[in-house]
């Protein structure tokens, strides 16, 4: 089959059937790079969002459920609230995952909340719609633990909802924080184009104050010196890197054939909700060419730049 033939059929004919765009963005190796752009190019920023959240969770999830799990904190957590909850991709597979465990998700974005609702809600998984820099008085000495999952890069006030979340959490609970931190990113293949469009990202947000993909380290900074409000409130638990952003530990890797691919279509995704949602310049066909090396070097490999962060309440 052709590869115009195909792309055909996925822009005219799949609808037709019922078929939701999310399937075909889930397999952009199997197109060229002309045709990838024009698949990526015909979906709104919403699917693109929802897909690229969904490929995330398949991602990165075995990887992160296993350093979940390798933590007593998190084996004796038995409510856990997560903040910033998405489209519910990932705390529905924490919840099938950890079956003897609680968990409600707490999201801004109304559409996401009635997604995750429609698809996944069921005993011991429940989400609603909220604000993670709002305070709430229901949710006071609840929970065991609370999940920040690229939440806090996001926020406006991040310290400020770590500050909410305190009051969240029973005596000696925890916070559980994965989260970006571009420097900490190695890899076998170093791919231009996508370090080029994350640091146009970064420098954007950083200058409108919309976001920090460096505030764990921060946060680490202010707990370890002792001279914040949240000095306060949390001690450092656990941390995979230090104050310098060097790793203490291995951290992800992604290596197997089947997360290379995935990292492929992962990265393509997320330059292009760069391009659509952010107006970052982003070369998709040249993005595609350098990415092609991770289905293509059975030996190539990469390590996200990733921070795993651990706070107990005092």
């Amino acid at each position: 089959m052709s590869n115009f033939f195909k792309f055909f059929c996925w822009l005219f004919l799949f609808p037709l059937f019922g078929l939701r765009a999310e399937a075909h963005l889930d397999h952009l190796a199997e197109y060229d790079a002309q045709t990838c752009q024009e698949v990526l190019q015909a979906v709104d920023l919403p699917t693109l969002w929802n897909c690229y959240l969904k490929g995330q969770t398949d991602l990165y999830f075995e990887q992160e459920a296993e350093w979940l799990s390798q933590k007593d904190s998190w084996t004796r957590a038995q409510n856990i609230l997560e903040l910033g909850s998405g489209n519910g991709t990932y705390l529905s597979r924490l919840s099938e995952t950890f079956k003897e465990k609680t968990f409600f998700g707490v999201e801004k974005q109304a559409s996401f909340v009635e997604q995750s609702n429609a698809q996944f809600s069921r005993s011991g998984l429940t989400f609603i719609e909220g604000d993670a820099e709002t305070e709430y008085e229901q949710h006071r000495n609840q929970f065991d633990a609370v999940l920040y999952r690229f939440t806090l890069q996001h926020l406006k006030n991040p310290k400020l909802s770590l500050e909410l979340a305190h009051q969240y959490l029973k005596k000696d609970g925890y916070i559980f924080i994965i989260d970006s931190y571009d420097p900490a990113r190695i890899s076998s293949h170093k791919i231009h184009s996508f370090e080029d469009a994350s640091h146009q990202h970064n420098e954007r947000n950083r200058a409108a104050s919309k976001g920090n993909r460096r505030i764990t380290i921060e946060i680490l900074e202010d707990l370890q010196a002792g001279n914040s409000s949240l000095s306060n409130l949390y001690e450092v638990a656990h941390t995979s890197l230090d104050i310098q952003g060097n790793r203490l530990e291995k951290g992800i890797r992604f290596e197997s054939e089947q997360d290379r691919k995935r990292y492929f279509n992962h990265a393509l995704l997320f330059l292009s909700i760069l391009k659509k949602g952010y107006e970052v310049s982003v070369d998709l066909s040249k993005a595609y060419n350098e990415l092609q090396v991770y289905l293509e070097d059975k030996t190539a490999w990469n390590c996200p730049g990733m921070h795993l962060l651990i706070l107990r309440k005092i």
